[in-house]
């Protein structure tokens, strides 16, 4: 039999995210402020970010986002104008540059999401060219938002929980943190 106090306590359990993108200038309008450069050039082409890498293979434009909620979804989108080859990527990592979170190589052009599971307060969004020198990516309306949950509470272990998929168009049903079934 259901008790009244855990009905109370199960809207605690529902993350409805947020809409507002954790990126400052993500869409690149005048300038590359919040964006650091590594072993690239980065400049504004007709309000999007180009990104051409310098001599070394890989050229990243990278912002450090804080404040994230360990263990919360949140949704990475870009879109890549012009992609040389492909080589456009997206890393997410808890280290500048780093994609120990999610790696996604070679997308070439079009609109482009994935979802992650926080792992530390700071991550690091970066658009990655690959290819090395001379190799022009143009990327814009870069997004990170927070992804609606229902988690469910459970005695011991973690909970089981309903979830953005692994593209923005997905729904998922994760059990031990890993999506088991993706719709």
């Amino acid at each position: 039999m259901t008790k009244a106090r855990d009905i109370a306590e199960f809207p605690k359990n529902l993350n409805i995210g947020e809409k507002t993108n954790l990126l400052t200038n993500g869409d690149f309008t005048t300038d590359t402020s919040n964006w650091t450069a590594t072993t690239a050039t980065l400049s504004i082409n007709s309000s999007r970010l180009q990104i051409i890498p310098d001599a070394s293979v890989n050229g990243f434009a990278n912002q450090q986002v804080d404040n994230l909620v360990v263990g919360r979804s949140y949704i990475a989108s870009v879109d890549i104008i012009q992609d040389a080859a492909p080589f456009g990527r997206l890393y997410i990592g808890t280290s500048a540059n780093g994609d120990q979170t999610v790696t996604s190589s070679n997308l070439g052009v079009g609109t482009h999401s994935f979802t992650f599971v926080a792992t530390a307060t700071t991550h690091h969004f970066a658009l990655v060219v690959g290819g090395g020198t001379g190799q022009t990516t143009i990327f814009d309306n870069a997004r990170l938002t927070e992804a609606n949950t229902i988690t469910f509470p459970a005695i011991s272990g973690t909970s089981p929980t309903i979830r953005q998929g692994t593209t923005v168009n997905d729904l998922a049903i994760a059990t031990n943190n890993i999506n088991r079934l993706n719709i």
